[in-house]
């Protein structure tokens, strides 16, 4: 077998994949070639079934935690993308339970009901099936395949130190000077790309990276913010609002171990909670509000500041914005860029607003692009705006270099 990442797989024609009776830690996705599904009965080899590019094997055991019912050798040079329990166990944790459990039953009958060779016709049906009358299954190999090869470039791109925070200003209408920034995510990709927060969060909140990724977003946030005292002494005493906003994906919040984390962070950073603010979205609330305003009580127990991010564009109602501790909210960038293409988006802005001012919350706009949006949320209301139009995100040293003459 030769290897070229801990994910790929070659083996030579002849080569035995896995035995018969061995224990089912991972399943393969055959990329190239072709094997052979076999079992041995009285000293007889019995051949079940060929499978080729396309295929998966060793699934069975991967689901069900049984041990291999077959052996599976490669007819020809094969090669093959392994699929790790560490990976299979986590997607399992996100369904559903009725679902994770027809899955195992449905394994649980196979084995049951198939403890002999496959007929020619059955086969022949499953090829059909699988292969040229199921589009889905190909859609959901391919993304199966793309999430894994994407989860290991996130992962060696994490312990090889790859990312690094941008901010963009924040800047409020009653001084016109800039109160604070928004934390962004950036992958400087080896291949020379700068790889944005709305490609890296969703495929880390589809693996067990989104812990280590939003630590490592919290704790640099942290750490840029004790920086800024140092190299900008005035922060403090001439901004004492001056603040730092972050990011939370739904994802994060499961830990057990999240609170402890972020206290931490600003613990070993000596930061003010204060002068941080967490965003999260409508969705966050909505989707177990008990816990929600569980987390985000302690939150606001420790100091810290929240904002509802991407306001407008979930189904909280004026009822929720009462009941949970909030101080900001985001107004969803989309109703800014269709304010003029879209009769009820300046509507929906300026309700927001109103709706803010009504519970006594803070107003940020974001996506602010042009000087005609920037002077019509000012008019409605708003307290603070955001967007290109005021400045881009940009790494810690032009920060440093921007509020040395803004602030």
């Amino acid at each position: 077998m030769k290897s070229t990442s801990s994910y790929t797989h070659f083996y030579p024609e002849g080569a035995v994949i896995y035995f018969e009776g061995e224990p089912g830690n991972n399943a393969f996705i055959i990329e190239k070639g072709r094997v052979e599904v076999s079992i041995t009965r009285k000293g007889n080899k019995q051949v079940l079934a060929e499978y080729s590019a396309g295929d998966l094997v060793g699934e069975m055991s991967l689901i069900d935690n049984s041990p291999r019912s077959a052996t599976v050798t490669a007819l020809e040079p094969t090669e093959v993308i392994t699929i790790y329990r560490s990976l299979f166990d986590i997607a399992m944790n996100d369904v559903h339970p009725v679902v994770s459990l027809m899955i195992r039953t449905i394994m649980y009958h196979r084995r049951k009901t198939n403890p002999s060779p496959l007929s020619k016709s059955d086969q022949d049906e499953y090829y059909d099936l699988k292969k040229k009358k199921d589009p889905e299954y190909q859609h959901d190999r391919a993304e199966a395949v793309n999430l894994i090869m994407a989860e290991k470039e996130l992962s060696e791109a994490i312990d090889n130190q790859q990312f690094e925070l941008y901010y963009q200003p924040i800047t409020s209408f009653e001084n016109n000077k800039i109160v604070g920034m928004e934390a962004l995510i950036r992958w400087n990709h080896p291949e020379g790309d700068v790889i944005s927060a709305g490609e890296i969060i969703p495929i880390a909140e589809k693996t067990s990276l989104i812990k280590k990724l939003g630590e490592y977003i919290i704790d640099s946030a942290c750490s840029d913010f004790s920086r800024l005292a140092r190299d900008l002494p005035g922060i403090n005493s001439d901004c004492p609002d001056f603040f730092i906003s972050i990011n939370l994906s739904a994802k994060q919040l499961i830990y057990t171990d999240f609170l402890e984390n972020i206290k931490s962070s600003i613990l070993n950073h000596n930061v003010d909670p204060s002068r941080i603010m967490l965003e999260i979205t409508e969705n966050i609330l909505m989707q177990d509000p008990e816990s929600a305003l569980n987390i985000l009580n302690k939150l606001k127990q420790l100091g810290f500041q929240v904002a509802i991010d991407d306001f407008g564009n979930g189904y909280s109602s004026m009822g929720y914005l009462h009941a949970f501790p909030i101080d900001y909210i985001k107004i969803d960038h989309s109703f800014i860029e269709t304010m003029y293409t879209r009769s009820t988006s300046m509507t929906i802005i300026r309700s927001i607003i109103d709706l803010a001012k009504a519970v006594d919350l803070k107003v940020i706009a974001e996506g602010v692009e042009t000087e005609d949006q920037l002077n019509i949320v000012r008019e409605f209301g708003a307290d603070m705006a955001q967007g290109f139009f005021l400045s881009e995100p940009m790494p810690y040293p032009d920060v440093v270099t921007l509020l040395n003459v803004k602030l």
